[in-house]
């Protein structure tokens, strides 16, 4: 059951994912949807229930040559707000978007110069790299500063695509739930 509207993100469902390039995607998120069901475990059926997000995107390339990856984050927080900020990282730096969604529904989308995100802490991952798995993350103009730590920060997916991807919690200014998708470590 879907409890909030969908959220055109950025410009009316036209997403950028580059400062100067034409990398961009038609992206739609529904950040608040009540799930319920079954779940069986070793032969026992547990009802499970509770607060969901759904998105969807389609885009003609995923990035442009000179982009590595990216760092997403879909969030939850324990007042009603939605918070989904991402960056893509390339080697002239990070391009930066998102959207605040209030209790009421209402979207605010955010630019570049409205975010701020920071890695705090890395976990070394089967590849060897280090992934940045802790993000301090700050939207300056509504005074949020968060904090993100994984769940399980051994959630690597050696997909023919590999990533991280998994639930994170949130503490600071706002506090809440939500996940998160790193690519390109």
């Amino acid at each position: 059951v879907q409890s909030q509207a969908e959220i055109m993100q950025g410009d009316q469902g036209y997403s950028r994912k580059h400062a100067t390039k034409d990398v961009a995607s038609y992206y739609f998120s529904v950040p608040a949807v009540v799930f319920e069901g079954t779940v069986t475990i070793n032969g026992e059926n547990i009802e499970v229930s509770g607060k969901g997000w759904v998105d969807r995107e389609w885009s003609t390339q995923a990035l442009s040559d000179d982009q590595r990856g990216w760092d997403w984050f879909s969030l939850q927080l324990d007042d009603g707000q939605s918070l989904m900020v991402v960056q893509v990282r390339s080697e002239q730096g990070p391009y930066r978007f998102g959207s605040l969604t209030a209790a009421d529904g209402s979207t605010r989308t955010l630019d570049h110069d409205d975010i701020n995100m920071v890695p705090t802490s890395f976990s070394k991952m089967p590849t060897g790299r280090h992934l940045p798995t802790e993000w301090q993350i700050q939207i300056a103009d509504v005074d949020m500063t968060i904090t993100t730590s994984p769940v399980n920060a051994n959630n690597w997916l050696p997909f023919a695509f590999p990533y991280w991807e998994g639930p994170i919690n949130v503490l600071g200014s706002s506090t809440g739930v939500g996940f998160m998708e790193a690519t390109g470590y």
